[in-house]
């Protein structure tokens, strides 16, 4: 009986000592510079209280990513930009004692992240205004260290600097009428990781044109967003703290209008004198509807899909906020049933939205209908009063509906 148990405990400590292994990274995985990664590893025993864990290209060590760290725990590994892309790396994990163990990944592949600028989209049209010219983003796999150059092209030749630090990964772009930008295509944006400038790219080519010189007539303008104040909502008191607790997902507006095109008239003479836009209002609307809030600093946004949230909470690109779950996420849904200024003596705007909320499982929380009006002075048949009126008629509707009591209970307004 007792040969019979020695065997047996011999047995265990043999199985004991052969299960280390390193569970991920995986064979064959592919690794991003700046990216964040769990090292996972099992088989350690109590004997080995602390471990090391060093990262091997072939044979060779290539960095100690950390000493004495606790046996049974995963370790988030932040891949170092230093690290030279390549493949046939693997981790090493070894165990502290009298008869130390360790064990080695599979090889797996590091590589350098790509940047992709997917605002302004090919085509683009921007016109140079005193406020709001254009919205630039740009994504990557992982998050990347901030800041950024973001520059103005003209061809390949750098026309202005746009940026010199910018810490986001999306801006909005004034261009004043004062600046020396000739009207013409072919312009990109180049955005370029300053901690590594070989990270770049670069916009799909795009049109700049001068507002007083583009469009006399008013027909097929482009939709600009021109605030008459830049001053934040009163919402909050205009105070820089997070507003939703819950995820909310900025469905595409659906329109309700008679004519999509058709934003204005002028009829102070006997012929009236239509204004209509080239793009359609409902996606320019949704744009700004998301844009507005982030730089407003109502909430910090992170874009990925539809999915607008604040990440106040620890979050990071890509991850809903912690400790929220899928089941969190709400839903704007959003019809556009009025936008348009009517123009005689003064400038009347009225933007109209129906909005409702819905959760999850497809239950409406709340339906409303929010109306924004605005009516100002100005220059006869000038797109400029049609921008500033739509937007302030818009920044209205906005206030209404952030600040319904029944909105802000099923966002969690903090």
């Amino acid at each position: 009986m007792r040969t019979t148990k020695k065997l047996l405990l011999l047995l265990a400590c043999c199985a004991t000592l052969s299960a280390q292994e390193v569970r991920s990274p995986k064979e064959g995985a592919t690794l991003y510079q700046y990216g964040s990664y769990l090292v996972i590893f099992k088989g350690f025993p109590r004997k080995q209280k602390k471990v090391d864990i060093e990262l091997y290209k072939g044979d060779a060590l290539i960095a100690v990513l950390k000493r004495s760290a606790t046996r049974y725990q995963a370790y988030r590994w932040s891949v170092d930009g230093g690290i030279a892309p390549g493949s046939g790396y693997r981790i090493k994990i070894t165990g502290h004692g009298d008869t130390p163990l360790s064990c080695m990944s599979g090889t797996f592949t590091i590589v350098k992240p790509e940047m992709k600028v997917v605002k302004p989209p090919a085509g683009k049209k921007w016109t140079m205004n005193d406020s709001l010219c254009g919205w630039i983003e740009w994504k990557t796999p992982v998050d990347l260290p901030s800041p950024f150059r973001v520059e103005l092209l003209k061809g390949d030749a750098v026309y202005l600097l746009l940026d010199a630090k910018h810490s986001w990964n999306s801006m909005s772009v004034k261009l004043k009428q004062k600046t020396k930008i000739k009207s013409g295509d072919n312009y990109r944006i180049k955005v370029t990781l300053l901690a590594d400038t070989t990270i770049t790219a670069q916009s799909a080519p795009f049109t700049i044109l001068r507002l007083k010189y583009a469009f006399p007539e008013l027909d097929s303008i482009p939709l600009v967003w021109m605030p008459k104040e830049d001053a934040p909502f009163g919402l909050h008191g205009g105070k820089n703290k997070p507003l939703f607790r819950s995820a909310l997902v900025v469905a595409p507006f659906n329109d309700r209008r008679k004519d999509p095109s058709r934003i204005g008239v002028n009829i102070e003479e006997a012929v009236q004198r239509p204004v209509t836009s080239r793009e359609p209002v409902t996606d320019w609307c949704r744009e700004q509807f998301i844009a507005e809030l982030y730089n407003r600093n109502l909430i910090k946004v992170v874009h990925k899909g539809e999915t607008v949230f604040n990440p106040a909470s620890g979050a990071t690109s890509g991850d809903l906020p912690a400790p929220l779950s899928a089941g969190n996420t709400i839903t704007l849904h959003t019809d556009l049933i009025e936008f348009f200024v009517l123009e005689s003596s003064t400038y009347k705007a009225r933007v109209a939205m129906d909005f409702s909320l819905v959760d999850q499982t497809g239950s409406t929380l709340w339906e409303g209908l929010k109306t924004g009006s605005s009516d100002n002075w100005g220059k006869s048949y000038s797109a400029v009063n049609y921008y500033e009126s739509l937007t302030a008629a818009f920044t209205e509707v906005l206030e209404l509906l952030f600040t319904d009591p029944k909105v802000e209970r099923i966002l969690g307004v903090q």
